[in-house]
């Protein structure tokens, strides 16, 4: 990857009351699924085809603002996105930084679960109890799990 700033969307999956993780094969922790931003997309488009490249999954976002969207604000020209959970700034290394918008997600089907890139056996089902005490799974991604089964209940 080269120097620089590259904006990435990710997603906590919500399914049947637990969180959807993989084990990433470079770096060895539980994380989201997720990828970069392309050219021309919004965050919440670009991680709704990432988890589908990677996972093989159809997702639906959980809408963040709906309240905005209430007002109808959109005018043509300026559109309400879903803003997700969190923007977290990443240095995955000296000069490389990420910015990552986050979403929460539900999953109603998971027939599909490891045609993608991501071999099925790398996904994981956590709980909010299991979630807290799975090994290799940064504090953030506890937090924002939690998050996420909690916003998916809501709806």
């Amino acid at each position: 990857m080269k120097e620089g700033t590259h904006f990435t969307a990710s997603a906590l999956i919500v399914y049947r009351d637990t969180v959807l993780l993989h084990r990433h094969e470079k770096i060895g922790l539980v994380l989201p699924l997720g990828g970069y931003i392309e050219e021309g997309e919004i965050p919440e488009e670009a991680v709704i085809r990432e988890v589908k490249e990677e996972s093989g999954l159809d997702i639906q976002v959980i809408d963040s603002a709906r309240t905005a969207r209430a007002h109808n604000l959109d005018d043509g020209t300026w559109h309400q996105a879903n803003p997700g959970m969190t923007l977290a700034r990443i240095e995955s290394r000296p000069g490389v930084v990420m910015l990552d918008f986050t979403f929460a997600a539900v999953c109603d089907d998971i027939s599909t679960l490891g045609t993608g890139e991501v071999k099925k056996e790398h996904f994981v089902f956590l709980d909010e109890e299991e979630l807290k005490n799975y090994p290799d799974i940064k504090e953030n991604v506890r937090y924002y799990g939690a998050q996420a089964l909690r916003m998916a209940r809501e709806i």
